[in-house]
């Protein structure tokens, strides 16, 4: 018997909000109920658009976040820490509480937790008809596995043990393993044009002793 599941987010049926800076499309956010506003989720996935070519990150103590730019050129200065240069499908991982200055026009994808959740982000490129295997790392936590795919242009089939989904621009797949689960995971793009997302692992860190 297997002890996961597996739910989808349809572009349209994501809410996108006003930030100083651009408008914020959240993704997915937990736990239900959550409110970005109150500062009481544990972890939270988003797209945002930065439309004014400077502007200051909202500040968020105890938050850990990754940004993955998907689109445009930025500079985050992180005051009193240090200062990067973002290109399309490159990230950067800081603090919540830092004072970051954003210079440039963008669209990025974000992951923001809380302890004791942390995860990581990578790129999907998807071309062809070659599948691309995905695998949750059990080694990262004595409880569940959280992998969300998020597809922002083209689009692409995954298969969860033998189950078939069809995802399209804007769509998330949230796929949540058992302890000890090893679901199949398979990517296909059945499409002429590449598929490009990103694929996000969250899960709970180990306690000490």
């Amino acid at each position: 018997m297997h002890n996961h599941f597996v739910s989808i987010v349809r572009g349209h049926e994501c809410k996108t909000t006003a930030w100083s800076g651009g408008a914020t499309t959240e993704l997915l956010i937990d736990p239900p109920g959550a409110s970005y506003q109150e500062r009481n989720f544990s972890w939270r996935l988003s797209v945002a658009t930065v439309d004014d070519p400077e502007s200051i990150f909202t500040a968020l103590p105890e938050v850990k976040r990754i940004l993955l730019l998907l689109r445009g050129q930025v500079r985050l200065v992180h005051e009193g820490h240090y200062e990067t240069a973002l290109r399309p499908f490159t990230q950067d991982t800081f603090w919540g509480d830092w004072r970051t200055h954003c210079y440039g026009r963008a669209t990025d994808f974000n992951l923001m937790t809380r302890t004791p959740y942390r995860g990581s982000v990578a790129p999907l490129f998807l071309t062809g008809q070659e599948p691309q295997r995905l695998t949750f790392d059990q080694d990262i936590t004595g409880e569940t596995g959280i992998l969300v795919l998020y597809v922002w242009q083209g689009g692409l089939t995954v298969s969860v043990d033998g189950r078939n989904y069809r995802l399209r621009a804007g769509d998330v797949c949230r796929i949540e393993a058992g302890q000890g689960e090893t679901p199949s995971v398979i990517l296909v793009n059945r499409d002429r044009k590449p598929a490009k997302g990103v694929i996000t692992t969250i899960y709970k860190e180990r306690k000490d002793g």
